[in-house]
């Protein structure tokens, strides 16, 4: 691989350079109430708010589907469910951001008489509306009310916000633009480096040298840091005879945490990998993987502390130290 050969600092601007880009997805990525939703889609709240959730028709053939958004969904347990970039909690409330509009006006456009529909729906009874929503209702002037049904559905299943996992409320998460433009940086890191004329590095002592071969071998305890990850940070895969080859780089691009469980990390890797998939569309194909968090060791002692913003922050004054001494 060619991040063998790039030295610290290096490495050291690539992360900097990931960590502001996930920065400006923060500050450019806005999110809204159900009610401003509404407003700046053009549709009524209350068809907004059966769209954004779980929405069951009935088909021609009698057959019942799913043709809500399922952006914002409560398990029997009682979790609020959330679809990464699409909707999030905030003290109990739902908001939902750009990429929630841009969907939602797609699907009115594609499917208008859903959403002509749904404003002649009854109200709900408690949690729950009174009966399915019935497909020829959206077809009423269809030849062939199979074949349209099959069209909606089939529109549905194929777009992110049906094929995306579900999380909790604590998750944090890069968009599908974020990710090509992270992709983007390190193809160019690793396109430099290997254009780069070789040298000789000189490594003395073994402590903290792990060969490809020493597949048995401990991790060192002192690379794998704290055990906590956020968006941006480069990492690398630490299991031996895992999901990938011990040692590949990637980047995390996801953090999923549910109450109780070990948190589960999605990752771009620097490299495609027969192991690895497009993760839905997120990523490119054969460079995105789920992986837990204890399988990855952070590639840099970046901090995590909850923000990228934050993580940014620390680099920005390490690079700044770095020159000090040097200079």
């Amino acid at each position: 691989s060619s991040s063998c050969f790039a030295t610290r600092k290096e490495q050291e601007a690539l992360q900097h350079e990931i960590l502001e880009i996930v920065e400006r997805q923060r500050t450019q990525l806005k999110w809204y109430s159900a009610q401003d939703v509404s407003r700046l889609a053009g549709i009524e709240v209350s068809v907004v708010k059966q769209v954004l959730g779980s929405l069951m028709a009935r088909s021609a053939d009698k057959v019942r589907e799913d043709i809500g958004m399922n952006l914002m969904v409560e398990s029997k347990n009682g979790d609020q469910l959330c679809l990464p970039c699409y909707s999030r909690t905030q003290q109990g409330t739902w908001l939902f951001s750009d990429l929630t509009i841009e969907a939602l006006r797609e699907y009115r456009d594609r499917f208008p008489g859903v959403f002509l529909k749904l404003r002649e729906r009854p109200p709900p009874a408690g949690k729950r509306f009174v009966k399915d929503f019935e497909m020829r209702d959206a077809f009423p002037d269809s030849p062939d009310l199979s074949y349209s049904s099959q069209k909606l559905i089939k529109y549905c299943n194929s777009c992110p916000w049906k094929t995306m996992r579900l999380a909790q409320g604590g998750y944090m998460a890069m968009t599908p633009k974020t990710v090509l433009q992270v992709n983007a940086a390190v193809d160019r890191f690793h396109d430099a480096a290997v254009k780069r004329p070789a040298s000789l590095v000189r490594v003395e002592g073994e402590r903290r040298l792990l060969l490809n071969g020493s597949a048995g071998a401990a991790w060192p305890e002192e690379s794998m840091g704290s055990g906590t990850f956020t968006v941006g940070q480069r990492a690398v895969y630490s299991r031996s005879f895992g999901a990938v080859p011990r040692g590949r780089h990637c980047t995390v691009i996801g953090f999923f945490g549910a109450k109780g469980e070990a948190p589960q990390l999605e990752v771009l890797l620097d490299e495609d990998s027969f192991s690895a998939t497009d993760r839905k569309g997120r990523t490119p194909p054969m460079r995105g993987l789920m992986v837990p968090a204890a399988e990855l060791a952070p590639l840099l002692p970046v901090a995590s502390r909850g923000t990228v913003a934050e993580a940014a922050k620390d680099e920005r004054r390490r690079a700044e130290a770095s020159e000090d001494i040097l200079g």
